[in-house]
């Protein structure tokens, strides 16, 4: 008997050693916190892999290219909280404010504030309707939620600047940005995440995103479709994005999130982790100069000098969501790049040859 007792003890704690965790609102950030956000330069050497439990993702390779501290802020301080008088907190991201409602069983995006949005450079607040769920308590092995998030927003011409219609024939009145947003979250593993400085116990939520976004004109009295003209901006359109988000049951920032191709789950498109402070195993050769040689700001010309490179350089530029809205490769020498459909604001730029970070840094468009 005293066998068995010692042999069901021994079965229960390492069990316990092995168990999923479950996240609560514990994890839920509030008022004073600092979120620590680092975004990886070599994506590519990780994969996010298949569902299943007990599993081991050792990311711990990745190196940070860019890092971001957001504070959380109570929202009466924010510039924008008359607009959104039931949020608890905001973040000022660097170009905007985003607001948040934070209740015991979820925190909830209820919208932002944005110097320019799918290339209109004007200052709006559009509010999800419903909000936005950025994350849920409890959370648990096999969860599957879904959840739908939309915002209609119109506003005078008269605030926007005369070189946005440049190719319409005449100005319209008004201006109408509308997205939708239909989410489908799976929480599809549990184990152990190891990044740069941790390793942490971790659930596994994969969130396919399908967003659709249009901007239509008001012309004598009628909405048209901007793309209806043959007009394309950045971040107009339908598009399906794939990621898996890491969550502890300790941490406020999300362990990692893994963006990878929808059609395509083996490549890595972008990785952002919590930034322990540590740089990573591998550092990208460091060059006799920088190779942006600027303006900056700028209002959407960029001169590069890609002389000190081996090889054709990639450039990419991301918004500080991580979302790419600019690409252009087999680059050499003197350089001079056209970005002029960017909105006001901070982006960020890497440089990569053959797949390998050579620069990165921030770029502020004006």
């Amino acid at each position: 008997m005293r066998f068995l007792l010692a042999s069901v003890f021994s079965l229960i704690v390492i069990t316990s050693l092995h168990a999923q965790v479950t996240v609560t609102n514990s994890t839920f950030f509030n008022i004073g916190d600092t979120l620590r956000i680092a975004r990886a330069g070599n994506p590519e050497v990780i994969q996010a892999g298949s569902a299943g439990t007990d599993l081991n993702w050792d990311y711990s390779a990745l190196y940070k290219d860019t890092a971001v501290q957001i504070v959380v802020k109570d929202a009466v301080l924010g510039n924008a909280s008359a607009d959104f008088p039931s949020a608890d907190v905001f973040q000022d991201v660097g170009f905007g404010e985003t607001y948040f409602k934070v209740t015991p069983s979820a925190i909830t995006n209820l919208g932002f504030l944005t110097n320019g949005f799918a290339g209109v450079p004007v200052m709006i607040s559009p509010k999800y309707n419903p909000a936005l769920v950025e994350k849920r308590s409890p959370m648990n092995y096999f969860d599957v939620n879904t959840s739908e998030a939309s915002f209609l927003i119109s506003f005078s011409t008269d605030i926007v600047p005369d070189t946005f219609f440049t190719g319409i024939p005449f100005k319209p009145d008004s201006i109408r940005v509308n997205q939708m947003i239909d989410r489908l979250d799976v929480v599809d593993a549990w184990g152990t995440l190891s990044i740069p400085g941790g390793d942490y116990s971790v659930l596994r939520e994969r969130r396919r995103t399908i967003t659709e976004t249009t901007i239509e004109l008001q012309l004598f009295g009628l909405w048209v479709d901007l793309g209806s003209l043959g007009l394309q901006f950045p971040g107009v359109g339908k598009d399906t994005t794939l990621a898996y988000h890491y969550f502890s049951d300790t941490e406020k920032e999300t362990i990692a999130v893994v963006t990878v191709n929808k059609d395509d789950e083996t490549e890595t498109l972008g990785v952002q982790y919590k930034d322990n402070g540590i740089s990573g195993t591998f550092q990208p050769e460091q060059m006799s100069s920088v190779l942006l040689k600027g303006p900056q700001p700028t209002s959407g010309i960029l001169r590069f000098d890609f002389e000190p490179l081996t090889a054709p350089a990639q450039v990419d530029i991301f918004s500080m969501q991580g979302q790419q809205v600019f690409s252009r490769s087999g680059l050499t020498g003197q350089s001079v790049l056209e970005v002029y459909n960017l909105s006001p604001g901070t982006y960020v730029y890497r440089v990569s040859v053959d797949g390998r970070l050579a620069e990165s840094g921030t770029l502020l468009f004006q």
